[in-house]
Protein backbone atom coordinates (compact mmCIF):
# COMPACT_ATOMS: atom_id res chain seq x y z
CA UNK A 1 0.00 0.00 0.00
CA UNK A 2 1.18 3.21 -0.71
CA UNK A 3 1.49 6.02 1.53
CA UNK A 4 -0.42 8.83 1.80
CA UNK A 5 0.97 12.37 1.63
CA UNK A 6 -0.51 12.87 5.58
CA UNK A 7 1.51 10.17 6.62
CA UNK A 8 4.32 11.78 4.37
CA UNK A 9 4.12 15.17 5.69
CA UNK A 10 4.32 13.22 9.66
CA UNK A 11 7.22 11.15 8.31
CA UNK A 12 8.96 14.56 6.91
CA UNK A 13 8.04 16.57 10.40
CA UNK A 14 9.07 13.66 12.82
CA UNK A 15 12.48 13.75 10.76
CA UNK A 16 13.01 17.70 11.25
CA UNK A 17 11.47 17.24 14.63
CA UNK A 18 14.51 14.77 15.32
CA UNK A 19 17.02 16.84 14.30
CA UNK A 20 15.82 20.31 15.82
CA UNK A 21 15.05 21.98 19.70
CA UNK A 22 12.67 21.25 21.47
CA UNK A 23 11.03 24.77 20.60
CA UNK A 24 11.69 24.10 16.70
CA UNK A 25 9.94 20.55 17.41
CA UNK A 26 7.08 22.53 19.06
CA UNK A 27 6.47 24.99 16.34
CA UNK A 28 6.55 22.32 13.64
CA UNK A 29 3.84 20.71 15.86
CA UNK A 30 1.70 23.81 15.30
CA UNK A 31 2.23 24.19 11.76
CA UNK A 32 1.64 21.35 11.40
CA UNK A 33 -1.89 21.25 13.38
CA UNK A 34 -3.18 24.65 11.28
CA UNK A 35 -2.34 23.26 8.24
CA UNK A 36 -4.20 20.17 8.54
CA UNK A 37 -7.58 22.73 9.95
CA UNK A 38 -6.83 24.98 6.80
CA UNK A 39 -6.92 22.19 4.41
CA UNK A 40 -9.94 20.86 6.49
CA UNK A 41 -11.74 23.94 6.61
CA UNK A 42 -10.97 24.26 2.30
CA UNK A 43 -12.12 20.87 2.09
CA UNK A 44 -15.43 21.37 3.72
CA UNK A 45 -15.93 24.82 1.90
CA UNK A 46 -15.89 22.69 -1.58
CA UNK A 47 -18.62 19.72 0.17
CA UNK A 48 -20.64 22.40 1.17
CA UNK A 49 -20.31 24.41 -1.82
CA UNK A 50 -23.78 24.80 -4.04
CA UNK A 51 -22.24 24.22 -7.45
CA UNK A 52 -19.93 20.94 -5.84
CA UNK A 53 -23.53 19.85 -4.65
CA UNK A 54 -25.37 20.59 -7.97
CA UNK A 55 -22.40 18.90 -10.22
CA UNK A 56 -22.64 15.75 -7.98
CA UNK A 57 -26.16 15.40 -8.04
CA UNK A 58 -26.40 15.75 -12.15
CA UNK A 59 -23.26 12.85 -11.78
CA UNK A 60 -25.48 10.72 -9.94
CA UNK A 61 -27.97 11.36 -11.58
CA UNK A 62 -26.37 10.30 -15.18
CA UNK A 63 -25.08 7.63 -13.69
CA UNK A 64 -28.42 5.86 -13.03
CA UNK A 65 -29.00 6.55 -16.34
CA UNK A 66 -26.18 5.30 -17.94
CA UNK A 67 -27.18 2.09 -15.76
CA UNK A 68 -30.54 1.96 -16.63
CA UNK A 69 -29.48 1.95 -20.88
CA UNK A 70 -26.77 -0.75 -20.03
CA UNK A 71 -29.77 -2.59 -17.97
CA UNK A 72 -31.88 -2.31 -21.40
CA UNK A 73 -29.33 -3.37 -23.79
CA UNK A 74 -28.62 -5.83 -21.72
CA UNK A 75 -32.14 -7.19 -22.03
CA UNK A 76 -32.58 -6.93 -25.33
CA UNK A 77 -28.97 -8.81 -26.09
CA UNK A 78 -30.25 -11.45 -23.99
CA UNK A 79 -33.78 -11.83 -25.72
CA UNK A 80 -31.94 -11.61 -29.19
CA UNK A 81 -29.82 -14.33 -28.03
CA UNK A 82 -32.91 -16.95 -27.32
CA UNK A 83 -34.22 -15.96 -30.45
CA UNK A 84 -31.10 -16.75 -32.36
CA UNK A 85 -30.65 -20.04 -30.00
CA UNK A 86 -34.94 -20.84 -31.21
CA UNK A 87 -33.97 -20.46 -35.22
CA UNK A 88 -30.97 -22.60 -34.51
CA UNK A 89 -32.78 -25.24 -32.89
CA UNK A 90 -35.55 -24.97 -35.38
CA UNK A 91 -32.81 -25.36 -38.55
CA UNK A 92 -31.23 -27.96 -36.93
CA UNK A 93 -34.14 -30.10 -36.43
CA UNK A 94 -35.01 -29.19 -39.94
CA UNK A 95 -32.01 -30.49 -40.82
CA UNK A 96 -31.91 -33.95 -39.07
CA UNK A 97 -34.93 -34.14 -39.87
CA UNK A 98 -34.52 -33.65 -43.62
CA UNK A 99 -31.31 -35.83 -43.80
CA UNK A 100 -33.57 -38.71 -42.03
CA UNK A 101 -36.44 -38.41 -44.56
CA UNK A 102 -33.82 -38.38 -47.37
CA UNK A 103 -32.46 -41.74 -46.08
CA UNK A 104 -35.83 -43.49 -45.74
CA UNK A 105 -36.78 -41.88 -49.54
CA UNK A 106 -34.01 -44.04 -50.75
CA UNK A 107 -34.69 -46.79 -49.10
CA UNK A 108 -37.95 -46.67 -50.43
CA UNK A 109 -36.16 -46.28 -54.13
CA UNK A 110 -34.26 -49.36 -53.49
CA UNK A 111 -37.05 -51.86 -52.58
Amino acid sequence: MRPGPASLVLVLALGLAAGCSRHDTDNVGQDLKNAGRDVGHEASKIAHNPDVKSAGAKLKAAGHELAKDVHQAGDQAKSAAHDVAGQTRHAAHDVSHDTHASRHDRRDDNS
